[in-house]
């Protein structure tokens, strides 16, 4: 065991808070969970790193509850809450429940103690509602044959947004359809930086402009939701991307997403990625 002096726990915590959390986000899982893992590790059941005698580890343990609480406190969205309050509450009832009693069960069977045993039902939640396999929405209002316009909004070249665009090419050669890809940028970018993405999308998309099968449209405007309805207006369906991030009311997808599919009036296919 280290040293228990406060400089040395202090110093040992706060390189868990800056490295584990980041790696564990990088395999799509909750950096919360990176932390729970790191305390089990580090505790005298463990490694014996750290002993939890010391009136130093007594206060940061504290503090780390007061943390705990109050991430999940900032994930409860009220508004949405109180939209959906009973449906809310019986699916934050059974999701909770479900896999904490299933890790209770597990540890009990291995031989744990309750404390043990509900601290790996809550590991087993966490990890359940980091949802790292994409889901995909949609909502179709005309038939495939009548489908000749899609728009894909591209926010920046990622491996997901070219899976989205990929998606759409293979609609389009099946349907004999166009694509228009839609970037909105800032009303400050340059016409040097505008043009520069416009030439990111060519090139990575391979677009040939004498088929006409697929088009980029680059718009500078801060209004993002609002430029993205205008211009479905004119399409026959929209492919949208979004990532997902947990509420009170089950998952949810971002703001931007959201003010789009209140507002659109033709058909649609969401690809919810998971957050990481």
């Amino acid at each position: 065991m280290l040293p228990n002096t406060p400089i040395v726990a202090f110093t040992i915590l706060l390189l868990i808070i800056l490295t584990i959390p980041p790696i564990f986000e990088r395999l799509r899982l909750p950096g919360l969970v990176g932390l729970l893992l790191g305390g089990v590790v580090l505790w005298p059941h463990c490694l014996q790193l750290l002993s939890s005698d010391k009136e130093t580890m007594k206060l940061l343990s504290d503090i780390g509850k007061i943390y705990l609480m109050f991430v999940i406190a900032l994930e409860i969205d009220l508004e949405q809450f109180a939209k959906t309050r009973n449906r809310s509450i019986g699916f934050g009832f059974l999701t909770f429940l479900v896999p904490v009693i299933a890790g209770v069960v597990v540890g009990i069977i291995l031989g744990l103690g309750w404390n043990a045993s509900i601290l790996i039902g809550s590991i087993i939640d966490s990890v359940f509602w980091s949802s790292h396999c994409p889901v995909a929405v949609t909502r179709l209002l005309a038939d495939l044959i009548d489908i000749h316009k899609i728009l894909v909004p591209v926010k920046n070249i990622t491996p997901q947004a070219l899976r989205t665009v990929h998606f759409a090419q293979l609609f389009t050669d099946a349907n004999q359809a166009s694509v228009t890809l839609l970037h909105v940028c800032s009303s400050l970018s340059s016409p040097e930086q505008i043009d520069g993405f416009r030439s990111q999308l060519s090139d990575v998309f391979s677009v040939d402009e004498s088929e006409m099968k697929l088009k980029i449209k680059v718009i500078a405007n801060d209004n993002v939701a609002q430029v993205i309805i205008r211009i479905a207006r004119s399409f026959d369906l929209i492919v949208l991307r979004s990532m997902r991030r947990r509420t009170a009311g089950g998952l949810a997808v971002s703001d931007v997403t959201n003010e789009v599919l209140k507002e659109l009036k033709c058909s649609l296919v969401l690809f919810g990625e998971p957050h990481s």
